[in-house]
């Protein structure tokens, strides 16, 4: 099955400016969420996550709160801490929060907790599910611009496992990467959950 939607364009040269890549990847994706194959996509991509021995053993996973063409996570997550992010737009930063308290709408649309939920501590961060608009075989990241994640990510415990979460088609062999780009671990999608390549 060719996942992303039937007619999905090739992507861009490796070499191509990342404008050029989120441009590419947009296309797919909405083409992918428009399809009748999202509902089994992300029933497959739950199956995978549910079945994994790292996800099993994590206490506490952080999460996002899936906005536009995102692949859904598998919400609840039953015995688990959940946490998700609150973008800090005046620091420029995301912090951690429980996901089970109230959310706000950010002006950008998505949902996030709202100003006066407590802090959560990123060192007790078991296994972080990551969004992105793309990413490569070597754990290479697309993200949406801002640079959020890749503030995040390091300050996370480094054995948690940073998990990709996509469609087979968002994933290409290389993507253009700068110097603070910072990689996931593994790679979830409908065709199943796999440590990136070397």
């Amino acid at each position: 099955m060719t996942h992303g939607g039937r007619g999905t364009p090739p992507p861009p040269a490796a070499d191509a400016p990342k404008r050029a890549w989120r441009r590419w990847a947009r296309s797919v994706r909405s083409a992918w969420a428009a399809s009748v194959e999202r509902v089994d996509d992300e029933a497959a991509i739950a199956a995978h996550l549910a079945a994994w021995p790292a996800w099993l053993a994590a206490r506490t996973v952080l999460t996002y709160l899936p906005f536009g063409d995102e692949v859904a996570p598998p919400f609840p997550f039953a015995g688990k801490t959940i946490l998700t992010t609150r973008t800090d737009t005046g620091a420029r930063r995301l912090t951690l929060h429980r996901a089970d308290g109230p959310l706000k709408r950010h002006p950008l649309g998505f949902q996030q907790p709202a100003e006066d939920a407590p802090e959560a501590d990123p060192l007790g961060v078991d296994l972080v599910l990551v969004p992105g608009l793309a990413f490569d075989r070597r754990g290479g990241r697309l993200g949406y611009g801002r640079g959020l994640y890749d503030g995040l990510l390091p300050t996370l415990p480094q054995g948690a496992p940073r998990v990709a979460v996509a469609i087979d088609a968002w994933v290409v062999e290389r993507l253009p990467l700068e110097a603070h780009d910072v990689a996931v671990t593994h790679l979830l999608t409908p065709a199943g959950l796999r440590a990136v390549e070397p």
